[in-house]
């Protein structure tokens, strides 16, 4: 993999054949260099976090450090949302039916506008749901429908990203359904000892059998029982927790905004950000157009296709031309 800097706080990454590029550090990257194989996936994305960082803390680890909140605020971070038309705000845990991996307790979620500040939304996963900042923030992208990987890569990945998140203190965020690329980081994350706080951010209204979560403060039973379509999808039975956002629309993409300010309100509290493409279309592009601006390090996966290849075939011949001018500067 080779890195590519196009500011001062956002660098790409791309795999090219069997190579695997460490992801840039949070300062600023100035030079250009191969590194060594895939699997130094896990260790490579680590190298991100703070040095304060202590290794194999998972989310259940995190909870008995958060700051003391009282019952009164928890509650009223998830009372002062509100849906689009303004009305108070859905939330509650779901406990999926078809789930048979012990995930730490029910999945808790908040069905909130998407014009909510990322200040809020923070509140929520560590006043209300408890859960501590993270070290680093693992933001999952790509395709939303089935993807057909390679094996071995299917397996560096899942691997790759248990391991990394474990030994980073990380959250992970996805798009929060369960196909594509969104359910292979919750499978991948699934039975965790000390589990990774999963968060899945996803369209309010593109959400199948989101009738059974119209509720407020309650645990709500969720089953699958429609396949997914360009018209809905159902949420994912590993994740831990989701935003589930509604701006009014009936599209797809009703979260990318409010996810991107999430990121960048972390990274703003000194939370390094590394974005993670398999495959992806449209709203893929949108996604790290979004996370780009706010200082993301974004690493594609070349050989995983979509929107990942074609973004990593656009800047290998800038990342040749730049390879020559260095070479050049450096003979002068």
């Amino acid at each position: 993999m080779l890195k590519f800097k196009f500011n001062e706080r956002t660098s790409v990454a791309y795999t090219n054949g069997n190579a695997q590029a460490q992801p840039p550090s949070p300062k600023r990257v100035d030079r250009l260099r191969p590194t060594g194989n895939t699997s130094s996936f896990a260790s490579n994305v680590a190298s991100v976090r703070p040095s304060t960082v202590s290794n194999d803390s998972g989310a259940g680890d995190r909870q008995d450090d958060v700051t003391d909140v009282s019952p009164e605020e928890r509650i009223a971070a998830l009372t002062s949302l509100t849906l689009y038309d303004k009305r108070p705000a859905y939330y509650g845990s779901i406990k999926f039916k078809e789930s048979v991996v012990d995930n730490g307790g029910p999945a808790r979620y908040a069905c909130l506008s998407s014009k909510t500040s990322a200040d809020k939304v923070l509140k929520v996963l560590t006043d209300a749901w408890k859960q501590k900042k993270p070290s680093v923030l693992l933001s999952v992208s790509g395709s939303a429908q089935d993807m057909r990987l390679d094996p071995y890569l299917k397996d560096l990945f899942t691997r790759g990203l248990a391991s990394a998140a474990r030994c980073t203190d990380a959250w992970v965020f996805t798009g929060g359904t369960d196909t594509g690329v969104m359910e292979l980081a919750g499978s991948a994350l699934a039975g965790q000892s000390g589990r990774t706080p999963c968060i899945g951010f996803a369209s309010w209204k593109m959400i199948s059998h989101r009738d059974v979560l119209k509720r407020r403060g309650e645990e709500r039973n969720y089953r699958k029982l429609t396949a997914n379509s360009s018209k809905s999808a159902a949420l994912d039975k590993n994740h831990t927790h989701f935003f589930l956002v509604d701006n009014g629309s009936d599209e797809w993409g009703a979260e990318i905004a409010l996810r991107a300010d999430v990121e960048e309100e972390l990274q703003k509290q000194n939370v390094p950000l590394v974005l993670l493409v398999l495959g992806g279309g449209p709203n893929t592009v949108d996604q790290v157009v979004a996370s780009a601006i706010a200082g993301a390090q974004v690493l594609l996966v070349k050989e995983s296709g979509g929107f990942a290849l074609a973004m990593a075939e656009f800047f290998e011949p800038l990342l040749v031309d730049r390879a020559k001018l260095v070479a050049s500067r450096d003979a002068s």
